[in-house]
């Protein structure tokens, strides 16, 4: 069953993400299935990738593809290595609501100079996070975060859209465009640019699932 959106401009959120590699996909599961079950609602709310800018539009393939041989290039050889939890908020509208309130492991990443497109960055992006809703309080961190780190990470465009069927505040669909990998290594100029087979796409849960939790 295809999740109903309200498919505007004004409703749609983009935002330019990072991407783990799937091997993360089972702890960062793990994590949001612990947090659902502590009471929090959106804990399945947002895809489990890191936003790390607001755009004005997507990001033109060749941009993320010069982006993410740039992140290698700042990060060295080092692993991305999550944090503890924190909140941090997207500013402007979604669906008429406040700014998206989001908590999740933070992650330091450097910052990436801003592309046309770009409206605000994060500098402190969080990981896989949950929603909140305007009128919750930020979570504690009595759940602690998987203990993952991981090198396999890919840059891509997200649009994000208010369901327009589920729980207000915590209900959203999302479609996630190409990967764009970060070289293997700090030396590798552009590598990894296409891509993947069954490994492009991140789509959200179907209406039944939006903002519910699994199971």
């Amino acid at each position: 069953m295809e999740t109903a959106v309200k498919d505007s401009p004004e409703h749609s959120l983009y935002l330019a993400v990072l991407v783990p590699h799937r091997d993360c996909l089972p702890l960062l599961d793990e994590y949001r299935r612990a947090l659902f079950a502590a009471g929090l609602a959106g804990a399945w709310s947002f895809p489990p990738v890191a936003p790390i800018a607001l755009l004005r539009a997507p990001l033109p393939a060749g941009t993320l593809k010069a982006l993410a041989a740039e992140l290698r290039r700042l990060l060295g050889n080092r692993k991305i290595v999550p944090g503890p939890a924190a909140e941090c908020v997207a500013p402007g509208k979604t669906g008429g609501a406040g700014g998206l309130r989001l908590f999740g492991p933070v992650l330091d990443l450097p910052r990436l100079p801003p592309a046309e497109e770009t409206l605000f960055s994060w500098e402190k992006p969080v990981l896989a996070p949950a929603v909140l809703d305007p009128r919750e309080g930020v979570p504690d961190n009595r759940i602690s975060p998987p203990a993952l780190s991981f090198r396999a990470a890919a840059l891509a465009n997200l649009v994000l859209r208010p369901a327009s069927c589920g729980e207000a505040g915590y209900s959203f669909a999302w479609e996630t465009g190409p990967l764009f990998w970060l070289p293997k290594t700090a030396a590798a100029p552009h590598g990894h640019s296409a891509p993947r087979p069954a490994d492009h796409i991140l789509r959200a849960p179907d209406a039944g699932q939006t903002g519910k939790g699994r199971g």
